[in-house]
């Protein structure tokens, strides 16, 4: 038994360590504040059979006919992520208080199903994510985008070489509270086994075929160069001779490597620009440094790190985070590393949304959206059925010249006004500077005249030292003519001071009033300049928004059409290939255009507008606010993107409380073990109930296998006939294709080194002539006839099938409930738990509805997988013909590869394309293995909750404990279980409940 406790007007305490590990403890301490305040609920273990529970006198709002509050079950239909979530918090230290109370109660109550279910469901309030890729090609900026989505100057490594290009990158919140890691990083190494397979290609791609360094490995660009580059970068002291002799093994267990592959080091900083300068060092290329362009050479080169880094994660507090999306700077096609394109792929197959950066200025150019998307991107979109996940970014929007921007929107009309008044504006300016420089000579015409005044009044004053002389000199003419007497030439001296005076006063007055003049016609002119800024700023804004609402309509159209040439396509490929065409979904491209997501942005106008990269002397001309650069609308974006899985999340999280909570209900209810029946009439309920669960059970696996049927027909009709009908001419063209590998260049053949290149890495390869992938070209005349097929079977019939079975259980859960319901009416019974199990099963109901979306998420996962997997059976069947060609060696090595090549396709063609199709059928019946053993388990529960349920409600059920001492037992679990659905009803409505249940001992 646990001791007495009171709480006073707050969350009782955790519960011990025992239950709670320390992570779960420290969570717990950080929502405290978050949490709504809960009304109290003191224990009553202890207190006697005295004890009695007391209620506020009016009833809540949310409850149902027999008075009890259903907020629970209305917090499941809520559409806020804010406020699920809250309720989830709320659920989250309702299941320890319970957990706690539970395990106090007398282990002859069966306590244990009812803790590992509670251990069950806290497993399910683990927080999401949100995955968004952000693809775009070298020069689109996205470095600086993401840093201003971030709001930070500078966090995402960058570097104008090769090294960052190629690293997949991964931005996520910052749960940490502890200040010295505010910013955190992780770097991931290759492992010892990537790097040795990393070392065999680069030597491959340098080496000749006499096996020499090639002569291409110190020119710019080529593939040899850049294995070249990577190698010297983490061996910068071998020579070419010892490169030559370089064994991968040996090479990759030198300690100094050895030392970082297969690890991951952590960094903490407390601040944004510490943690950039960390990974900088790591991620960051020196290739071209200072001495090297000066023509010397480093004695002390130390080791690179970039060529052996696999992912970099990084943590920060941004708030376009804070919802759980979680943003990757995915590499573009220029690194052939196995290891990160791997992480790449998972990263593409798990992204909720695909954000594709462009340079505004090449995305006013026409059919945007068709160029920045390659064919083979727009068709894994369309096979993995993520046109929607699509977002579009035009950047660097600051970039603009007004004129052709005016010339080629048609802008002229909208920005004359704007024009005559800068030109108006721009005139008074120069008005202005013409009287600045106007008085400016006047005034510099009066000091030369006050000059001269103190001049002749310095000689006045000299005359005036001489009075008593009788002989003075004139200060004017020849200063010789003499005076008549001394009072005379003083008096006359004096007088001629005075004047000056008197001119000098008033040439002061002309040169303060011109000053006055100045300085007014500075702050007119500062203030016209002013005016005319925010002139040219308002017509700039009016040229950047016409082209921001020319590219994002530009965008969204030439996306809808690039999709439908795409669909178009393929129908014409099944139409050329002789296949059947199958019914195709029409699809509604003007509402694709629609729902396309394009953000026009500007980052560095965004930072500067917020004070950050005051170095750079970025001009903001043309954004008059914050919002005008696009950043915030994105970041808005990111976090939107968010909803529907925190929505879906934290509902399944609060249904299954509910569930839980209902089933504690009934088995703690007193009827349920002190029925009023007969035991002739327990026996008549029980058998009945038996009957009706057993055809409830059927009912549903019926429904369950009947959905599975229809999904196998899919598949055959869709894909299965599809790929086999495209078999013939895939292997009728398959020697046409490893012909034209090895054709002359000018006729898209590859050049040798490419070509050696591409076979060592089984006929995937990206260097510096772009991506080849032999399997894939071999398996295209299948692939593009098999898109519009698997489109329609996964992305319209079988979700459709699913609904369907979602409707068939509801209706099936409904029948059963309302045969009971007919039943006791049948029998005048009152039950009380009858209103509990009417809200489990719109519980069990909410439940399907979760299970059809968890069906169809892995059915989208399993199935992104699975296109991802067509050419794996044709690269085994190539295998040999790939290692045979890296054998040769000599003179004609090329001749001879592409012969070797050209035999072994016209032997193995008649065979790969059925293995891979044996391939897809093996895979996509494991796939319906998997959704019928999770349909099935999921009926399974869902029944034997029901017969539990019902069982303890209708017939009760025996129990080794004494009525009384069972109800006390339960006095403090039955309390909890009230007092919970207030605690979500504070959730539904912050300003708190009027109506508070509370214990008094």
């Amino acid at each position: 038994m646990s001791s007495p406790h009171h709480w006073e007007g707050q969350l009782p305490p955790p519960p011990s360590s025992d239950i709670l590990d320390n992570d779960t403890v420290i969570e717990m301490a950080s929502i405290m504040s978050d949490l709504p305040k809960l009304s109290p609920v003191a224990s009553t273990r202890g207190a006697g059979a005295n004890a009695n529970l007391t209620t506020a006198q009016s009833a809540p709002t949310n409850s149902d006919a027999t008075g009890e509050t259903n907020n629970l079950e209305q917090l499941c239909k809520e559409e806020m992520p804010e406020v699920l979530e809250k309720g989830a918090l709320v659920a989250k230290r309702f299941l320890m208080m319970l957990h706690n109370e539970l395990g106090a109660c007398h282990k002859d109550l069966g306590v244990h199903p009812w803790l590992a279910a509670i251990q069950e469901l806290q497993k399910q309030a683990e927080p999401t994510r949100t995955v968004v890729g952000v693809v775009g090609t070298t020069g689109s900026g996205k470095s600086s985008l993401i840093n201003a989505i971030l709001d930070e100057e500078r966090i995402v490594p960058t570097n104008c070489l090769r090294a960052c290009t190629a690293l997949p990158i991964e931005i996520s919140y910052n749960y940490s509270d502890h200040s010295f890691e505010r910013y955190r990083a992780e770097i991931e190494f290759l492992s010892v086994d990537d790097w040795i397979g990393e070392l065999k290609f680069m030597l491959n791609d340098m080496l000749d075929s006499e096996g020499n360094i090639s002569a291409d490995a110190t020119k710019t660009d080529g593939d040899a160069s850049i294995a070249y580059q990577k190698f010297k970068a983490v061996y910068p002291t071998k020579t070419k001779a010892m490169i030559t002799q370089g064994v991968p093994h040996n090479l990759a267990n030198e300690p100094a490597v050895r030392g970082i592959l297969g690890t991951t080091r952590a960094f903490g900083k407390q601040n944004a620009e510490d943690l950039y300068r960390v990974l900088q060092h790591y991620v960051d290329s020196k290739e071209k440094s200072a001495a090297d362009k000066a023509g010397q050479k480093s004695q002390n080169t130390a080791m690179e790190y970039w060529p052996l880094i696999k992912a970099v994660r990084i943590y920060t507090k941004a708030d376009a985070l804070s919802t759980g999306a979680v943003i990757v700077d995915l590499p573009g096609t220029q690194d052939a590393n196995a290891a990160r394109a791997a992480v790449s792929a998972d990263y593409i197959k798990s992204c909720t949304s695909i954000w594709i950066v462009a340079d505004i200025n090449r995305a006013v150019d026409n059919k945007t959206a068709r160029n920045l998307l390659s064919d083979s991107f727009k068709r894994q979109l369309k096979y993995d059925g993520t046109y929607d996940a699509v977002t579009f970014i035009c950047s660097k929007t600051d970039i603009i010249s007004t004129t052709e921007a005016a010339e080629s929107l048609g802008l002229q009309a909208e920005l004359e006004d704007y024009w005559a008044t800068s030109a108006e504006l721009q005139m008074n300016m120069e008005n202005l500077k013409t009287q600045i420089s106007s008085h400016r000579r006047a005034k510099d015409k009066i000091y030369g005249q006050i000059e001269e005044l103190e001049d002749e009044m310095e000689d006045l004053q000299e005359l005036r030292a001489q009075a008593s002389s009788d002989a003075v000199t004139s200060p004017s003419g020849s200063r010789k003519r003499k005076l008549g007497s001394t009072n005379e030439a003083t008096t006359e001296v004096e007088n001629k001071i005075a004047s000056i005076k008197a001119q000098r006063m008033e040439l002061k007055e002309k040169r303060r009033s011109l000053d006055g003049e100045i300085s007014t016609c500075r702050k007119r002119y500062d203030s016209t300049s002013e005016k005319l800024d925010l002139t040219l700023a308002k017509g700039t804004s009016v040229c950047i928004k016409g082209r921001n609402d020319y590219s994002t309509y530009a965008i969204k159209q030439d996306f809808a059409m690039g999709i439908k040439e795409l669909d178009d396509e393929a129908a014409e490929e099944q139409e050329l290939y002789g296949s059947s065409p199958i019914q195709r979904e029409v699809r509604d491209y003007d509402a694709v255009a629609r729902a396309l997501p394009v953000f026009c942005v500007s980052a560095r106008a965004y930072q500067n507008l917020c004070g950050r990269l005051e170095k750079d002397k970025i001009q903001s001309h043309g954004f008059l606010s914050l919002g005008d650069t696009g950043i915030p609308g994105l970041q808005n974006h990111a976090k939107k993107l968010t909803e529907a899985v925190r929505v879906r999340h934290a509902r399944r999280f609060l249904n299954g409380v509910a569930q839980l909570i209902n089933s504690l209900k009934l088995w703690c209810a007193k009827d349920a073990f002190l029925s009023n029946l007969t035991e002739e009439e327990k026996r008549e309920t029980d058998a009945y109930l038996k009957r009706l669960v057993k055809k409830l059970e059927q009912d549903l696996e019926v429904s369950c296998q009947l959905t599975m049927v229809h999904i196998g027909i899919s598949i055959t009709d869709n894909v299965y006939r599809m790929f086999e009908a495209s078999i013939p001419q895939a292997i009728l063209v398959a020697p046409g294709i490893a012909r034209g590998w090895g054709a002359p260049r000018s006729e898209g053949g590859l050049a040798f080194p490419t070509y050696r290149a591409t076979v060592a890495r089984r006929g995937v390869f990206s260097g510096a002539a772009g991506p080849r992938d032999f399997n894939q070209e071999l398996f295209n005349p299948i692939g593009r006839n098999l898109m519009n097929g698997w489109d329609t079977c996964f992305q319209n019939r079988i979700p459709a099938l699913l609904q369907n079975y979602t409707t068939e259980v509801d209706s099936t859960l409904e029948k059963f409930h309302n045969a009971v319901k007919a039943q006791v009416q049948l029998r005048n019974s009152n039950v009380p738990g009858l209103s509990t199990l009417s809200k489990q099963i719109a519980a069990h109901k909410r439940s399907v509805q979760d299970l059809q979306a968890h069906i169809a998420q892995a059915i989208a996962d399993i199935q992104r997988e699975t296109n991802r997997q067509f050419t794996e059976p044709i690269a085994r069947e190539m295998g040999p013909a790939y290692e045979s060609c890296l054998q040769e060696t000599g003179i004609g090595t090329h001749m001879r590869m592409k012969a070797i090549m050209d035999t072994h396709v016209e032997a193995v063609r008649h065979v790969m394309f059925y293995q891979a199709s044996g391939d897809l059928k093996t895979r996509l019946e494991d796939m319906c293995t998997t959704v019928e053993k999770t349909i099935t388990a999921a009926a399974d529960r869902i029944v034997d909750t029901i017969r539990n349920d019902y069982m303890r409600t209708l017939v009760g059920i025996g129990s080794d404990m004494p009525p009384e001492r069972r109800e006390e037992e339960l006095r403090q679990i039955n309390a909890l279980l009230r007092e919970s659905d207030l605690w979500f009803g504070r959730v539904i409505n912050e300003s708190g409940l009027e109506n508070d249940v509370h214990m008094e001992g």
